[in-house]
């Protein structure tokens, strides 16, 4: 949101902590199993969701970078040898 995309995450005053854990974990599961929405970019803001990326990324097809001080999943986009899509280590 800082940086003017779109984004699907919102603050909100009451939240349904079921829904917030199942939005998790429908999510996670998607991560692992490489199932990944359309034209949508992956912000990954811990190691677990990382770890979970980087199981269901495909080489040659999705890429995992460190953009900005963020690390990212952008399934179906391969930007070519400059980058490295699936990095082993991560920074600390």
């Amino acid at each position: 949101a800082t940086r003017g995309l779109v984004t699907d995450a919102v603050y909100l005053a009451r939240i349904d902590p079921g829904r917030i854990a199942a939005l998790n974990a429908d999510m996670a599961d998607r991560l692992a199993g490489g199932r990944h929405e359309a034209r949508t970019l992956y912000v990954l803001a811990d190691a677990a969701s990382r770890a979970l990326a980087l199981r269901g990324a495909r080489p040659g097809h999705d890429a995992l970078l460190w953009r900005d001080g963020l690390w990212v999943l952008a399934p179906d986009w391969w930007p070519g040898p400059a980058a490295k899509p699936l990095a082993a280590e991560w920074p600390r």
